[in-house]
């Protein structure tokens, strides 16, 4: 089942939690989110288009699960694919 984490303030930070480890890995992206978030838009310039009003939902699953969700998913869903098999970030 999918779990939210944490809210920051651009982030929503989920997990499915009949992942093994994937909280943990879900922890790991709330504490550099938006340290990370910060530089490039430092490096762009970058100042709109994110926010409370606004954020982005990071999702940790299984990779299967991934490429389930970007065929029957929304539109504009991208992904970040890390430790292919084992586990995959959706953006």
């Amino acid at each position: 089942m999918i779990q939210t984490l944490a809210t920051t303030t651009n982030f929503v930070i989920q997990f499915n939690d009949a992942f093994p480890f994937a909280k943990q890995r879900a922890q790991k992206l709330q504490q550099s989110a938006e340290a990370e978030l910060a530089t490039l838009r430092s490096w762009f310039e970058n100042t709109i288009g994110f926010g409370a009003a606004n954020p982005v939902t990071l999702l940790v699953l299984r990779c299967s699960q991934m490429i389930q969700l970007r065929t029957n998913g929304p539109k504009g869903v991208c992904a970040i694919d890390r430790d292919p098999g084992e586990s995959c970030v959706c953006i």
